[in-house]
């Protein structure tokens, strides 16, 4: 029996051995093969090494720093997907990835201490990168255009990013600082100072509305530069200065209202917000640099307290225009008019530019809203055709520089070309304080979409069958035929005039 048994032991034997290399066998068999690889260094000698497999991944590892405008991986910019860089490199130098279009991941393990300059410039399909404790910088550019980044981390150790070191980041929504930084914070996404008195760097991926928090006193250099998602930004009172370039091409903000207690406004500050209609500009303000509202093509009009005693070149009504060579030249805004006061800085700007002008005198801020075009009594403006839009209403009051509309949930209305509606409500402002205000009634507008259509007969309708009942602005825009009485004459003339029976109600 026991010479019997041993061939079965050493068939099983072998067979274990084979079941035993199978998985290192299929291991060996998917494993990334090497494109290229080689050594680099810091100049003084090659201290490091890189490899490059053909599923994209680019690792490099060694010590110290890696110097060199020529780095070896670079013919192969558009192969790389990932890279790791291996703990004991410090530093790679400027462009170290610039333009490699497929890169979507890095990890940089502990030890590196400079992101440098333009380090990931251009990389577009960069979606996740984990930034080491050990990094105490993040230079100019080095994440530029990297458009499918949508968050970054900052480590304690960092002491110093760039100010444009995230520029064309326009899906990156939130910039995150570990708590232990003692140089800078975040707070919703947004980059601050330690101290939360200087607001840096507001992410372009950033969306709808954004107040910012109690406390800030400045907004840093190009801080909401390309912030195309956002629509208003809130100033807290804290507010005192709105430093250069700090809303360049912010193509999203229609309204922003300032505090009266900002008192200085940087060069090219709000350059070309062309979502911008109006701004007044708070008691509190005593100078506006250069070209601070350049190119601001839809703002209209501008009004200027006494306060301002320095006004700079092109600050305001004005177009820049390049052209070919690089050069620039600079037009005018099409009926632009700026509301001041005599003798002061605003009216001189408008003299020296042949601007239109209306002084201003008496109270700054009139006591009722009345309109050239428009009933204002019983605190309703009427007698609105449907159609208008804000640029039309607002064109026909007397008060228009002190006038803001707002919808019925409180949101200021800003686009120039926005149908007015019944329910809106016209405010007479001083500051953020309403001094009077009345509630619009467009004619036929019982729905208050600003059209009219068979909806709004059917409004009357019920209304007459007390079914519901309309009040207020609603009957104001309901009764066409002026009578105060609103019955199925009134329902009729809107059914005509949707047939096309009437031109007109």
């Amino acid at each position: 029996m026991k010479i019997k048994a041993r061939p079965i032991c050493a068939v099983m034997l072998a067979a274990a051995m084979l079941l035993c290399c199978f998985p290192l066998m299929a291991f060996n068999a998917g494993a990334a093969n090497v494109v290229d690889s080689g050594e680099c260094g810091d100049g003084f000698g090659l201290n490091s090494s890189w490899i490059l497999y053909d599923d994209g991944h680019l690792v490099i590892k060694g010590s110290g720093n890696i110097e060199s405008f020529d780095l070896p991986w670079s013919p192969y910019k558009n192969k790389i997907k990932s890279v790791t860089i291996e703990k004991g490199i410090t530093r790679i130098s400027w462009y170290a990835f610039s333009g490699c279009s497929s890169l979507e991941s890095v990890i940089i393990q502990d030890g590196f201490i400079s992101i440098t300059n333009q380090m990931f410039y251009g990389c577009s399909s960069l979606k996740s990168i984990k930034i080491p404790d050990s990094v105490t910088f993040i230079g100019n550019n080095a994440f530029y255009n990297c458009s499918s980044l949508k968050s970054v981390s900052i480590p304690k150790s960092t002491k110093n990013i760039e100010i444009d070191a995230f520029s064309g980041c326009s899906s990156l929504e939130e910039i995150n600082v570990d708590n232990g930084n003692l140089y800078f914070a975040s707070v919703e996404g947004v980059l601050f100072n330690k101290s939360l008195t200087s607001l840096i760097l507001c992410p372009e991926g950033k969306k709808g509305v954004y107040t910012i928090p109690a406390g800030v006193t400045s907004i840093g250099n190009w801080a909401f530069n390309d912030c195309a998602s956002l629509t208003s930004v809130t100033l807290p009172d804290s507010m005192t200065k709105i430093d250069d370039y700090a809303f360049w091409c912010f193509s999203g903000l229609t309204n922003i209202e300032m505090p009266n207690s900002v008192t200085s406004i940087g060069n090219n500050a709000f350059y070309c917000c062309t979502g911008l209609t109006s701004i007044t500009i708070p008691e509190s303000v005593i100078s506006i640099d250069s070209a601070t509202f350049i190119t601001c093509t839809n703002m209209t009009y501008i009004t200027i307290p006494s306060s301002v005693s320095s006004i700079g070149h092109h600050a305001f009504g004005k177009i820049y225009y390049y052209v070919d060579g690089g050069a620039g030249e600079v037009g005018f805004v099409d009926n632009f008019k700026i509301y001041c006061y005599k003798d002061t800085a605003g009216h001189q700007y408008a003299l020296d530019n042949g601007f239109d002008f209306e002084l201003l005198d008496g109270e700054i801020v009139p006591e009722t809203i009345t309109s050239a075009e428009h009933k204002t009594e019983n605190g309703f403006i009427s007698g609105i055709a449907a159609g208008v839009t804000l640029e039309g209403l607002l064109g026909g009051i007397n008060e228009k520089p002190y006038v803001k509309v707002f919808v019925k949930d409180g949101q200021e209305v800003t686009d120039k070309n926005a149908l007015m509606c019944t329910g809106m409500t016209v405010k007479l402002m001083d500051g953020d304080k309403a001094t009077d205000e009345a509630v619009i009634a467009v004619k036929g507008d019982i729905t208050d979409t600003g059209e009219i259509d068979a909806s709004d007969a059917r409004a009357i309708l019920r209304h007459v069958a007390k079914l519901d009942e309309l009040n207020g602005a609603y009957y104001e825009a309901a009764d066409l035929k002026g009578d105060g009485d609103v019955d199925a004459a009134n329902a009729r003339m809107i059914l005509r005039y949707v047939a096309k029976l009437e031109t007109s109600l």
